[in-house]
């Protein structure tokens, strides 16, 4: 019998909290995808963070608010949109994707200029 979990259901759940609590947004110089849910609700957070990085941040407190952030930025933002093209389903939140990615098409080519590439013996490429 086969496994019910396996690294594709974690993508599809990570889509699914992305689509319905995700925003993909950013300041004057980076881009950013962020998470926010009530603090008691840390684990979908964490999840997220074990499948493509980032941080999570808080718990926060503002007025009745009680919140956590999971936000993913830099390299492992530029490294996880791969996965948003691939399994981000059809829905607004596809459209507000594209026109972000469009937005910051940019920094991220900047980002794959500078960062260097390693082989899988830890030597960056030339």
């Amino acid at each position: 019998m086969r496994a019910p979990y396996t690294p594709t259901h974690e993508i599809a759940y990570c889509m699914g909290l992305i689509v319905g609590e995700g925003s993909f947004t950013g300041g004057k110089k980076a881009p950013c995808l962020s998470v926010k849910l009530h603090s008691s609700d840390q684990q979908p957070l964490l999840d997220l963070r074990s499948v493509f990085g980032g941080i999570v941040y808080g718990p926060y407190v503002y007025g009745i608010r009680h919140i956590r952030v999971w936000q993913l930025r830099g390299w492992e933002l530029e490294e996880a949109l791969p996965y948003f093209d691939k399994w981000l389903p059809a829905s607004r939140k596809r459209a507000q994707y594209e026109a972000w990615k469009s937005k910051w098409a940019a920094y991220f080519e900047h980002l794959r200029e500078v960062r260097p590439r390693f082989h899988t013996n830890g030597n960056a490429q030339s």
